[in-house]
């Protein structure tokens, strides 16, 4: 008789609140256990998604998990949680690993961001000190390690020196059918009335939206009869893009939406005459792929895995030049045939990356871990 193996999941981060991460969560624990019946399944869920997250497969088991990322209670209570489940493999989808903890496991890293643009959140020299003991032991301890890019590969080689031959590459899908699903959405209940730009995301250091607003400025100041909407915006840099589309006089043509729901949110990258990303860093950047399932074409900055992930199907700009990021924007918006052009090759380009294939090869990468046990 086969034995069974049990595979825990740190699924904690599964939820809309956790953009990006929380996604790919999603799309992992609702598609491996179809793909793996030999084995158990333990999802370590938050209080939410343990109570709305159903699983007909009877080869999973829920575990409700209290504690909050990034908290003092995941290096303890939780740690106890995932020992009483003595499971033979986990995989912690993101770098917050319990420090003690002493089973075979391994890691995502999604992308460096935390040590390149900490932030305002928790950068007391005690949290800082935290943090790179918990990132570091995590990359260090785990049998193997799992990056959604070659880019965040290579930078976490570089930096903590691990051996190319511990990470593997597994790239994030899109729900291309859900963005290409037309949306009916009353773009003038939101406040929009011109042709628009969008940008949709969290709103942190590295995303550069300040740059996006004073870009944007420039474009206004140039004639262009447009509107920029952002979405999101909760958070501590909230007051401080306000001021600066105050500063820089476009009260008038920035519509903030605040949250969206996924509706509202395929509607408007169905209808954005265009989608700018203007990141300094990212680990992947699922939007602008979002944008091409959509039908959108981008404008992009051209840093960290832009290239890797969107190659000539985007329009780049340099991130820190903002005379630059204008007039990418301006040129995009206002070329139809260039649109066109980019449009059709997103919507190729995309069905590079979908979660199926994520599933398999994440599927592939842990059953040869569990073959290879120690």
């Amino acid at each position: 008789m086969a034995i069974i193996k049990k595979i825990g999941i740190d699924a904690r981060m599964c939820g809309k609140e956790f953009t990006g991460i929380g996604r790919c969560v999603y799309e992992i624990i609702h598609r491996l256990p179809r793909l793996m019946p030999d084995c158990e399944f333990v999802f370590f869920l938050n209080s939410g998604s343990f109570k709305e997250l159903e699983f007909q497969e009877k080869n999973v088991k829920k575990v409700e998990a209290k504690e909050p990322i990034y908290s003092y209670s995941e290096q303890v209570s939780f740690l106890r949680l995932v020992n009483k489940e003595k499971c033979d493999l986990m995989y912690f989808m993101h770098f917050n690993v319990p420090f003690f903890y002493r089973r075979d496991f391994v890691v995502l890293i999604h992308d460096l961001t935390l040590i390149r643009f900490p932030g305002k959140k928790m950068n007391k020299l005690v949290h800082r000190i935290g943090f790179y003991l918990v990132f570091v032991s995590a990359c260090l301890r785990a049998r193997k390690i799992v990056t959604v890019s070659d880019h965040t590969k290579k930078d976490l080689v570089s930096s903590f020196r691990i051996s190319p031959d511990k990470v593997q590459t597994i790239y994030n899908g899109v729900d291309i059918e859900k963005f290409q699903k037309k949306s009916q959405i009353d773009l003038g209940k939101l406040g929009i009335s011109k042709p628009f730009f969008l940008y949709t995301g969290v709103w942190r250091e590295h995303k550069n939206i300040k740059g996006l607003v004073r870009a944007f400025a420039l474009c206004v100041k140039r004639g262009l009869d447009a509107e920029l909407v952002l979405t999101g915006g909760k958070g501590v840099y909230r007051d401080e893009i306000v001021a600066k589309i105050r500063k820089y006089g476009v009260e008038d043509r920035v519509v903030l939406t605040g949250f969206v729901d996924d509706a509202e949110l395929v509607g408007l990258f169905q209808n954005a005459r265009c989608f700018v990303f203007p990141s300094f860093s990212e680990g992947f950047g699922l939007p602008p792929l979002e944008a091409m399932a959509a039908g959108t074409p981008n404008v992009s900055s051209s840093s960290s895995c832009m290239g890797e992930i969107y190659g000539d199907n985007v329009l780049y700009f340099n991130p820190y030049d903002i005379e630059d990021m204008s007039m990418q924007m301006m040129k995009l918006f206002g070329s139809q045939n260039l649109r066109n052009d980019l449009i059709q090759r997103g919507l190729r380009h995309v069905q590079k990356f979908n979660w199926g294939k994520n599933a398999i090869e994440t599927r592939d990468f842990l059953g040869g871990i569990l073959l290879t046990k120690r």
